[in-house]
């Protein structure tokens, strides 16, 4: 019964591996059609808002400097990582509306940025994004959504302070706040669940506010990209990696996930084979 138990186990573990892998190499590609991002601070209005401008796959040369970033690892990387679960999102830098928050509130925000840069306290910028595709599957989620929460350093509430409050004679050529890791620059989207950020790397940004009395005051923020590959880039660029889906049946097995899946098979037969000895 030894050689027989130890064959069942490796079964056991590397079956369902397998069969999860065989899935996700043959299911059907399930792309993004449209992504939003928002910017905001916690506890206010969002700052923010804007949609994708574009959205396009990702060339073999882009995917060969991809994976030259992991080259200590390149074989496992391909093999996790294929090229046409990638697309490049290009989002808008400027916002789908003037940024809503009423005079109380703008002076209520100032005064809590002002005291936690002066009291070196800490203020965080939530970040958050929405993906949306086709409906291809009850087992895929049509909308996915994620966030990140950044805390916001000293120095950057102190940038935040003056672009908020231009007019403080201690806030001199300070127009702009820049934040570090704002997004994630490698996105996953998997078939159901929330939204996360892979491969470590991030995108930061620089914030802007404009003000307008053409219509009456209003005002609003645009965002920019930190050390962007394309100066003449009117966007913000992210890559999208959507995960397969399933075919058929196999839809429901696979969003339960693979460690649930085992658990289930490892205890089903381990009741079996206790049934059968007691017999």
């Amino acid at each position: 019964y030894g050689a027989v138990l130890v064959l069942l186990f490796l079964g056991l573990i590397w079956g369902p591996l397998f069969f999860f892998s065989l899935v996700t190499e043959t299911g059907s590609l399930n792309p993004a059609t449209s992504m939003s991002i928002e910017v905001s601070l916690e506890g206010f209005q969002p700052l923010f808002t804007a949609r994708q401008l574009n959205i396009s796959n990702m060339t073999d040369s882009e995917y060969h400097q991809l994976v030259d970033k992991y080259k200590d690892d390149t074989a496992q990387f391909a093999s996790i990582y294929r090229i046409d679960n990638f697309q490049n999102v290009c989002i808008s830098n400027q916002p789908a509306s003037i940024w809503v928050i009423s005079p109380p509130a703008r002076e209520q925000l100032v005064a809590k940025v002002q005291a936690s840069f002066q009291s070196n306290g800490s203020l965080n910028l939530l970040s958050s994004w929405t993906i949306s595709r086709t409906p291809i599957s009850t087992a895929a989620q049509i909308h996915l959504s994620g966030q990140r929460s950044v805390v916001l350093s000293n120095e950057t509430l102190r940038q935040l302070y003056c672009t908020l409050n231009h007019t403080d004679s201690n806030c001199s050529g300070i127009s702009t706040v820049m934040v570090k890791n704002l997004f994630p620059y490698y996105i996953r989207a998997p078939n159901t669940g929330e939204s996360k950020g892979i491969l470590k790397e991030n995108v930061g940004c620089i914030l802007s506010l404009s003000s307008s009395n053409f219509s009456g005051s209003s005002e609003w923020w645009t965002l920019e990209e930190v050390n962007g590959t394309d100066p003449a880039a009117a966007g913000i660029k992210l890559w999208v990696y959507s995960d397969r889906v399933a075919p058929g049946i196999f839809g429901s097995i696979v969003s339960i996930g693979y460690v649930h899946f085992g658990i289930q098979r490892v205890t089903n037969y381990t009741t079996a084979m206790l049934l059968q000895l007691e017999c």
